[in-house]
This record gives structure tokens, sequence and C-alpha cells, in this order.
């Protein structure tokens, strides 16, 4: 029986990705509402991309990645490609996670170049 499978996620976490990395397309995002660290409700944007069934909660990092790559109006960011990967043992909340993040170069188009 495999871990992750007895606590799944509606979001992309890292044991998700694994050690690969993808090119992806985002198609949206949109603030939703879940509980943090502390158990608190609070308002999260969330990106969403292109055949994938799980969307990327963004973190502050994150989110200035994809900023400084498409400007930092989420509408402009619709139909652009990034590339998701774990960052190992990040330290948070006195612990150290694996996390997903967002590479800060766009990845190739779809056709290679």
């Amino acid at each position: 029986m495999n871990i992750n499978d007895l606590f799944p996620s509606k979001y992309l976490k890292a044991s998700d990705l694994g050690n690969q990395e993808f090119h992806v397309t985002i198609t949206r995002v949109v603030i939703e509402q879940m509980r943090n660290h502390k158990n608190e409700l609070e308002d999260n944007a969330v990106v969403y991309f292109e055949k994938a069934e799980k969307g990327l909660v963004l973190s502050a990092v994150n989110a200035r990645t994809i900023g400084k790559l498409y400007g930092p109006e989420t509408n402009d960011w619709f139909g652009q490609r990034v590339t998701v990967y774990v960052e190992w043992g990040v330290k948070a909340f006195g612990r150290s996670y694996d996390v997903v993040r967002v590479r800060d170069q766009a990845p190739p188009d779809q056709n290679g170049s």
C-alpha cells in the first residue's frame, strides 16, 4: 500500500511529481478557501494547468516566479507555460518539507524551440 494513497490531496504535492519536472500550460488562477497549518480557514490562490487533475496552491515564491516570467496580473498567465519540479528539504514552520516549485525560466514551446 502506498502511503500517498492513504492521504490523498486535492492539490498538487511533491510526491505527485516524484523526481520529474513537467512543462505545463496555465489555464486559470482562482481563489479557494482552505485550512492553513494552524487549522484556520484562509483564502489562497490556486493555479490550474491544462491536462492536470490537481491545481497548485500558489506560494509567494511560486507566484513571484510566475510574475517575473509573465507579469503580475494573473489574467495574463492564462495560456502561458511553466515548468514545475520538486525542491527537497525546504525549511518552514520548524520542519523540513518537499515542495513543488516553478522554474524561473519559461520552458521551450511545445514544438521544442
